[in-house]
């Protein structure tokens, strides 16, 4: 079983426990955090932090007077504060924002963050994957109520260290199998609780809800992407299916012998293996035969003339992406291969099998075209705050405040009690969603239209705001790529001498980024403003295409 947890409050965990942060690190958070004499960036950085030190500590403050009034007397103005500080500190429309402060903020949040994990794996749990926003375990457990006690008992656990006192770590869901490459390549069946009712066939018998959410497979024909969808979700479920056979067998020998149901780490160890041993003797005795007859099926089906027109769909002509577009049939072989290799203790059997798929193709286990790569390149636009007001119900509120002001006799009371039912309504038209956007890798982002991805928002982003963004992007990382240091191309240490030809190891010099890196990116950025039809970021790509 697989948890999904939400982190809620990392950023004023952080501030408020970076005293005892600090001490950890025998005080050098603000002082010798990082430094490295050798490398002039790591000096400016020791710089920066050192700088926002006192303003940190202002910072600190604030925080801890706003969690005394907000826990003491339930200060509505208080908690605000503190929901929203990170997207204070994050907006650079915000009084607040300072660049500075922001990155010695995300310094000392990272280095709470990465012993948050490192409780979490002493305590037994492995972790998946994790983000400032949400941590995927693997519970190690096979069935749900025993996962649900595992998690309760871990969050408990971890709310006794003082470090991570005001952490909250919420389970969303639990997934019976899953296979995680990343956040827009998953799929995995969702566990149900009892209260939710069993999804039946005609038939009367159980089903259970496969989510599949493959970035990569958009970029294959629509017919391959049946296969690809059908193969993986059989993959999902046939080890679910032998996984309860399993369980029920042992559940009711357990109830013949009258004794008290317990799974000992012997028999969780012991069941592991059983399933482990299923799924190697179905790769080699069913999938292998089925993707056989898949890959058959593709030459026999797809011409390789169709193959050679790029795909209208996506990101996949986009410079990064090396694909052997005159065979489908490896492209499927690839992209399966690449899946069904996510679960490591049958890595080696997926392996073995791809071995025989790419004979079948006429093409080597090694070669450069049997390689994946991930046809759309990733682009993180951080920190995107969506600022969508319900006017109609700030105009009710102020309407409501006249009313009140006019017919109360006690003027600042009436006030206050209207800014009180301001601020406890302020939810449903005021969204303040602050969120991480890949523009290249989600399909969300594919559409004409971005939204917000909160269910009870979904309002559009503002489209000049969003250019904007993008722009101080490309001429930040065109300014850096004009500015940047030159480095020994054997100890790739930067040059400190001007005038040196050679390094002091007799190395040559070469610059930190290439252009081809450079070029990549800028051509990223190009095909979203073409997409979105954002003019003057189109431009601006453009010129630094053809300068460069």
């Amino acid at each position: 079983m697989h948890a999904f947890l939400q982190i809620h409050h990392l950023a004023v965990n952080a501030i408020h426990k970076s005293s005892l942060l600090e001490e950890m690190d025998g005080g050098s958070l603000f002082g010798e955090y990082g430094l490295q004499p050798t490398s002039s960036a790591n000096e400016t950085d020791y710089d920066e932090a050192s700088g926002c030190a006192s303003a940190f500590q202002v910072l600190k403050q604030l925080i801890q007077r706003c969690m005394s009034d907000a826990v003491a007397s339930g200060n509505i103005f208080a908690d605000a504060i503190l929901q929203r500080l990170y997207q204070w500190l994050c907006s650079p429309m915000s009084k607040l924002h300072d660049p500075a402060l922001h990155r010695v903020l995300d310094m000392v949040m990272r280095k709470v963050f990465v012993l948050l994990l490192y409780e979490l794996r002493k305590l037994g749990a492995n972790i998946i994957f994790a983000s400032f926003s949400k941590i995927i375990i693997d519970t190690g457990k096979f069935e749900l109520l025993a996962a649900t006690a595992y998690c309760d008992s871990l969050l408990k656990t971890l709310q006794t260290r003082d470090l991570f006192e005001w952490i909250e770590l919420e389970p969303l869901y639990f997934w019976h199998s899953l296979l995680f490459k990343d956040q827009f390549n998953y799929g995995g069946i969702r566990a149900k609780f009892q209260t939710e009712p069993p999804i039946t066939n005609t038939e009367g018998d159980s089903q259970v809800e496969i989510v599949a959410c493959w970035n990569m497979a958009e970029h294959l024909t629509k017919d391959i992407q049946a296969l690809f969808h059908l193969r993986v979700s059989e993959f999902l479920h046939d080890p679910w299916v032998y996984l309860q056979k399993q369980i029920s067998s042992r559940t009711t020998t357990t109830d013949d012998s009258t004794c008290t149901p317990s799974i000992t780490v012997t028999a969780a160890e012991t069941l592991e293996d059983c399933i482990n041993d299923h799924i190697r003797k179905r790769i080699s005795n069913y999938f292998t035969e089925k993707l056989l007859e898949d890959v058959c099926s593709i030459n026999k089906r797809i011409n390789k003339d169709n193959m050679d027109q790029p795909p209208t769909y996506g990101f996949s002509s986009s410079v990064g992406y090396q694909s052997h577009k005159g065979d489908a049939a490896l492209e499927f072989i690839k992209h399966i291969s690449a899946v069904l290799a996510l679960d490591q203790n049958v890595q080696h059997d997926v392996w073995r099998m791809r071995k025989n798929l790419l004979r079948l193709v006429h093409v080597k286990e090694f070669a450069p075209e049997a390689q994946f790569h991930d046809p759309c390149p990733s682009f993180i636009l951080p920190n995107v705050i969506c600022r969508y007001v319900d006017l109609t119900l700030v105009v009710l509120v102020i309407y409501l405040q006249n009313i009140l002001a006019k017919a109360a006799q006690n003027h600042i009371f009436s006030v206050c009690f209207v800014y009180k039912i301001s601020w406890s309504q302020a939810d449903p038209f005021y969204c303040n969603d602050y969120r991480d956007l890949d523009l290249g890798r989600d399909s969300v982002f594919w559409k004409d239209e971005w939204r917000c991805a909160v269910p009870q928002c979904g309002q559009p982003y503002n489209r000049e705001q969003m250019e904007n963004l993008l722009l101080k992007i490309v001429m930040q990382r065109e300014r850096l790529y004009h500015l940047q240091d030159l480095v020994c191309i054997k100890c790739r240490q930067v040059k400190a001498a001007r005038l040196a030809e050679l390094c002091d190891c007799g190395g040559s010099y070469q610059c930190y980024e290439n252009a081809s890196t450079f070029l990549s990116k800028m051509q990223v950025i190009h095909n979203i403003a073409a997409r979105q039809n954002f003019q003057l970021l189109h431009n601006c790509t453009t010129w630094i295409l053809q300068q460069e």
